[in-house]
């Protein structure tokens, strides 16, 4: 099953990533995560990615993350995909992606438990089970479930659910608080609002843009052009201020929103996620990036 997982999930990143751009401060997630309120309830999960394949069960859940048992595999701040066991009488399991908070040790160091904020939940072919384990076990009645049309090796629709956490670029150290223990302090960016000018291709043509506003998974852009369509995969070109081979960087998302020109000499808007495909090097020179530009001694540009 984590193999087959393995070969679908920049498949299933493509269709599901909905990450609109719009941040959520460390503030709001954190009171919201305190009106969330967190009941005992046993649920099994199969990790899908990360470095365990031990079962999991959750302790603790709440609207906005869980407590669980087990070791997921991953530091903490990492993000990565669950498959929970059938909570209805549907049959049909959901799967969720998940940010792990913080990790649960014993005195001798193991990693007994871990707490998780949720970002995404989907499932496939029929909306019946999310919209349960939404309104029975989540107890939230709120916001909108997506439907994505079928593509690529998914031969049904997939119905898809964004958490508060999915429209947030940055872990929030209070997202699950299902135990007492020192807060980890925030690493990495929030968003920066830069204006960077670059490329973006999409069905092999190439229109020049800028970004607008920047963050660790997603990117907005300003362009000329129309804007690509939403689930559209494009990829971005833009440069980093090195030398030679360095100078550029090419990236790979998914088009989560646009916006067309109001009028004639405005510009389109879209935001972008990125997705599986890009290599580690990259997204680690696209950090780096970020860095610099979140320096007050840079200018938001280059």
């Amino acid at each position: 099953m984590r193999e087959l997982w393995r070969k679908e999930a920049s498949e299933i990143l493509r269709i599901c990533e909905c990450l609109t751009g719009d941040i959520v401060s460390w503030r709001e997630v954190h009171m919201e995560s305190r009106r969330n309120q967190r009941v005992p309830l046993k649920i099994k999960a199969l990790p899908l990615e990360g470095g365990s394949t031990e079962p999991l069960e959750t302790i603790e859940i709440s609207a906005g993350g869980a407590l669980f048992f087990g070791n997921p595999g991953v530091p903490a701040g990492s993000i990565i995909w669950i498959q929970l066991e059938p909570t209805n009488n549907t049959g049909l399991p959901l799967n969720i992606q998940l940010r792990v908070v913080r990790l649960v040790q014993s005195p001798d160091g193991t990693v007994t438990g871990f707490g998780a904020q949720w970002i995404r939940i989907f499932s496939q072919d029929s909306i019946e089970p999310l919209q349960l384990f939404l309104k029975r076990t989540l107890s939230i009645t709120s916001g909108f479930i997506q439907t994505v049309p079928a593509g690529g090796e998914f031969q049904g629709p997939l119905y898809l659910y964004v958490f508060p956490a999915g429209y947030e670029s940055a872990p929030s150290s209070g997202a699950a608080e299902p135990v007492a223990q020192p807060q980890p302090k925030p690493s990495g960016t929030q968003a920066i609002f830069a204006e960077v000018p670059l490329t973006w291709s999409a069905d092999g043509q190439e229109f020049e843009g800028r970004a607008v506003k920047m963050s660790t998974h997603a990117m907005r852009v300003a362009t000329s052009a129309n804007p690509p369509g939403t689930y559209k995969r494009i990829s971005i070109t833009l440069p980093t201020g090195g030398r030679g081979r360095n100078a550029w960087l090419t990236l790979e998302g998914t088009v989560a929103t646009q916006r067309a020109p109001s009028q004639e000499g405005d510009s389109g808007v879209f935001d972008v996620t990125f997705t599986l495909g890009n290599t580690p090097d990259a997204l680690n020179q696209y950090r780096i990036l970020l860095e610099r530009l979140s320096s007050p001694a840079t200018p938001h540009g280059i």
